[in-house]
């Protein structure tokens, strides 16, 4: 950073200081629009990260979002790139709480955006979902989404949507969270109704791993506090099963067939078996979908909305 630089960052910093926030947001918008326009792009992105940090710091986080917002546009213009640019971004999203969960949602919009160019994933970049998807969650728990509050089923489903295509770091966020929901049912519903959502969203992605270890970890929970009425275990995967759960053993048994290779035929057997189940739980169109896409399947709309993930994701993305 230039000495001019270091005395204009100097001077917005005491502005902040004397708690005069508005002034130096504007005037720090200000310069950088110059910077902006003389394409001296390295210089706007020091101002705005050291502005937008300020301010999260003296919890004018509205101002601070602002700013970030204008840190992912810069990035755009400019075609930044790389891990560096990156973090810095995550160490300023950290400085917010999980209660300023608009502001996240907008930024995480934004970041997702740029990011999908920036990693070359369509689906952005995991460490960023990582991090909008755990303070979301966290704002989710705060909530209680038992009650089933619109608001906060919303705030979750675009939390569900970053953990789902975040870092590893991100399952056990979700799948624990999905268990604590069906504790908080009250066991009232099957808890393959939980469980689904984890095993159904990693099979779209083709997430095999991630499948079985949802499995694993939920049901794992689930097996300390009830007992399973049979175990079976087959080439290495275990299966509980539970009376009145029918849904949480036909997705155990899917997950299994979904691991394996050439197993057409053992899908349409297990799809056959538990349609009665498929269908009361409304998962139909999901369940077609995933015959489609591991087995060429003529299951199905093929030109139907192909399940509550894709409409997620375009939400988030566009």
């Amino acid at each position: 950073m230039s000495d001019r630089l270091k005395r204009t960052v100097e001077r917005f910093k005491t502005r902040i200081e004397s708690g005069a926030y508005y002034e130096a947001h504007q005037t720090i918008r200000t310069i950088v629009n110059r910077h902006v326009k003389a394409k001296q792009y390295s210089e706007a992105v020091d101002l705005l990260y050291e502005g937008a940090n300020a301010l999260a710091d003296k919890k004018e986080y509205a101002s601070a979002g602002d700013l970030v917002g204008y840190i992912l546009a810069v990035y755009e213009e400019a075609g930044v790139t790389g891990n560096d640019h990156k973090q810095r971004l995550i160490e300023v999203i950290n400085k917010f709480p999980n209660t300023e969960d608009n502001t996240l949602i907008d930024i995480s919009k934004e970041a997702i955006k740029w990011s999908k160019t920036a990693s070359g994933s369509p689906f952005g970049d995991s460490d960023l979902h990582l991090v909008f998807g755990s303070k979301l969650i966290q704002r989710v728990q705060s909530l209680n989404l038992s009650k089933s509050a619109e608001d906060s089923y919303k705030l979750f489903q675009v939390a569900e949507v970053n953990l789902v295509l975040g870092s590893h770091q991100c399952l056990p966020l979700y799948v624990d969270f999905l268990y604590q929901w069906y504790v908080a049912s009250d066991g009232l519903n099957d808890p393959g109704l939980y469980l689904a959502r984890a095993v159904i969203n990693y099979a779209y992605l083709k997430n095999i791993k991630f499948v079985l270890e949802s499995v694993n970890r939920f049901v794992e929970q689930l097996s300390n506090a009830k007992q399973p009425t049979e175990i079976i275990e087959t080439e290495g995967v275990v299966v509980k099963f539970y009376d009145n759960c029918p849904l949480l053993n036909f997705v155990q048994l899917l997950a299994l067939t979904l691991s394996r290779e050439n197993s057409s035929a053992k899908f349409m057997k297990l799809y056959d078996e538990y349609r009665q189940t498929i269908e009361a739980n409304e998962l139909t169109n999901s369940i077609d979908y995933l015959g489609r896409l591991y087995y060429d399947l003529k299951l199905g709309n093929a030109n139907g909305g192909n399940n509550m993930f894709a409409n997620l994701m375009s939400g988030l993305f566009k």
